[in-house]
């Protein structure tokens, strides 16, 4: 990544200010968290999008473009402690492309922390309709359910309207599937997706919520890890462990490193 710096800034002196070149250098020193140079490039970035239009672009694609930069200036300022300026970044992202995933993930993230469950979950909800990316490897389900199985999100947990979140963001099962629920159905029925694997994996999963209720949280650990330890995890049994960890059945779980590690591990996240 740093080898990539001289070329970077030789190339934007000799050409000028360029948003690309620009947006490449901000993302670079974000990398390695040189935060105040990442936020002087990323800015730049922004203000040229804002000001200049490139030719051979549709409308569409200048609003994309424009939003990841301030998608990715948001995340550097958040980064910097400049919440409030980071939220504004987001909202002027969101006017250039109101459905964007991350634009959408990063103001419910902001709106979780003053509160306003209700708005939080629509913005979540718009981000599954972003047709444009996805993000690394992952689908926007996929990268969903691990966002919202971090502790960020237990103030909205309870809302009937976060399990029709997690179900959509699951969207594989057929009917309607409560993650909070864990009866005799929902597991049939994930058992039936699953497959061969299902049995296993279920096994595992109903042992470490019994451990739960015992107050044996690493006796649930040591299950949920186990359920996808036997061989690398596919993307049904990983997928399947994020949408059922959404649950605040194992809101005892969030938060330790253990955890963290488990959602990793079940989302393939490198």
């Amino acid at each position: 990544m740093t080898k990539s710096f001289p070329r970077l800034e030789r190339e934007l002196a000799s050409r000028g200010p360029n948003d690309d070149i620009h947006h490449e250098l901000g993302l670079a020193y974000n990398a390695i968290r040189d935060y105040e140079r990442a936020l002087t490039h990323l800015q730049a970035a922004v203000d040229l999008r804002r000001a200049h239009a490139k030719p051979k672009t549709s409308p569409e694609e200048r609003d994309v473009v424009l939003a990841n930069a301030c998608s990715n200036l948001a995340g550097v300022l958040e980064s910097l402690g400049r919440h409030d300026e980071a939220a504004s970044a987001v909202r002027a992202g969101l006017v250039a492309h109101g459905r964007s995933f991350m634009l959408n993930y990063q103001q419910a993230k902001f709106l979780v922390g003053c509160g306003d469950i209700s708005e939080a979950l629509e913005h979540l909800d718009v981000s599954l309709k972003d047709p444009t990316t996805v993000v690394g490897k992952f689908d926007h389900g996929e990268t969903l359910l691990l966002v919202l199985s971090t502790d960020t999100y237990d103030p909205a947990r309870k809302d009937p309207r976060f399990s029709a979140l997690a179900q959509r963001a699951y969207g594989d099962l057929k009917g309607t599937l409560d993650p909070m629920a864990g009866d005799v159905e929902v597991e049939q029925a994930l058992q039936d997706s699953l497959a061969g694997g299902g049995e296993d994996f279920l096994m595992h999963y109903r042992k470490a919520k019994r451990c739960l209720e015992k107050g044996d949280l690493d006796g649930a650990f040591q299950h949920l890890e186990a359920s996808l330890s036997e061989r690398e995890p596919s993307v049904d049994l990983g997928k399947t462990l994020l949408f059922l960890l959404t649950s605040q059945v194992f809101d005892p779980l969030r938060g330790n490193p253990r955890f963290d590690h488990l959602l990793m591990h079940a989302s393939h996240w490198p």
